[in-house]
């Protein structure tokens, strides 16, 4: 991921998870999985006694995507969120349309002819999980919705490392990250080469969960892998000063991601969720 780690990280962004380095990111959900942390992300808090499976369903917990929307007064278009696993349709939000979602093998409409083409091929590039679509045409619709309605709050969420992990091809999970490390810089150049975003957007790129640590397990995850619970964030933003890798610093979760996305947008997550995580302390002191 050369352009992560030489550009993005080295001039604009920090990143924590290192634990040789003392950095120590984890999950708080006990389940270690899918469904659980991508709650625990876009919720605040965990919900052990009931997300306990990947199943395609609602839960009552507001997420941060409907918080952003309702206290900014925006519109679907302008909170979305691009998925190549199909559960994404229940993760996002807890009522139904509350905001723009397409994940999974769905379609996308697009007036241009280039993006129906690619709505088509999704349908005709299948890949070998019946609810994943390759994280090529989640990109590129996700693209071309941030070029054609400017949102405000934009959720890409890739998921092929984890899928190709699960079938022991890690030839293809180094295939897929830097792929993915191409996405980052066309992303980064299209916000800021765009008078709207330029300079003034904050990213958080992290992870639903950790993998096992040996050749055995780094297959899996769950609540019997261990190293499963452990995780990583980077952040980019133009209030932020930290660069490179974190060090030597107090312990942060992944139920802090909520409250931490919407300081950066001068809001107060716990007005809606009192018992969720904390902002991350160490990008706002001055």
């Amino acid at each position: 991921m050369p352009f992560f780690w030489t550009t993005l990280m080295q001039h604009y962004g920090s990143i924590a998870g290192n634990r040789e380095l003392g950095s120590n990111v984890k999950v708080s959900n006990t389940q270690l999985f899918s469904y659980p942390g991508y709650a625990e992300i876009l919720t605040g808090e965990s919900h052990d006694d009931l997300i306990t499976s990947n199943d395609n369903r609602h839960y009552p917990f507001p997420t941060v995507l409907e918080f952003l929307k309702d206290s900014l007064a925006l519109t679907n278009t302008q909170v979305a969120t691009f998925a190549s696993w199909e559960t994404f349709n229940w993760i996002v939000s807890q009522r139904e349309g509350s905001v723009t979602v397409n994940a999974g093998f769905e379609p996308y409409e697009h007036p241009e002819e280039t993006l129906q083409a690619l709505n088509r091929q999704q349908f005709e590039t299948k890949t070998p999980w019946d609810t994943v679509r390759h994280d090529f045409y989640t990109f590129r619709f996700g693209m071309a919705h941030l070029a054609t309605y400017h949102p405000k709050v934009l959720y890409l969420a890739l998921g092929e490392t984890d899928d190709w992990a699960h079938d022991r091809r890690y030839d293809r999970v180094l295939d897929t990250l830097h792929r993915t490390d191409s996405y980052f810089e066309e992303l980064w150049n299209f916000l800021q080469a765009d008078d709207q975003y330029r300079d003034t957007t904050a990213i958080i790129i992290t992870v639903d969960h950790g993998r096992g640590n040996t050749p055995e397990d780094w297959i899996g995850h769950g609540s019997d892998i261990p190293g499963a619970e452990n995780i990583w964030m980077a952040f980019i933003s133009p209030t932020v000063d930290l660069r490179g890798e974190w060090r030597d610093h107090e312990p942060i979760t992944q139920n802090q991601v909520a409250a931490t996305l919407t300081r950066f947008l001068g809001l107060d997550f716990h007005t809606l969720t009192p018992t969720a995580g904390l902002p991350i302390a160490r990008l706002f002191q001055r």
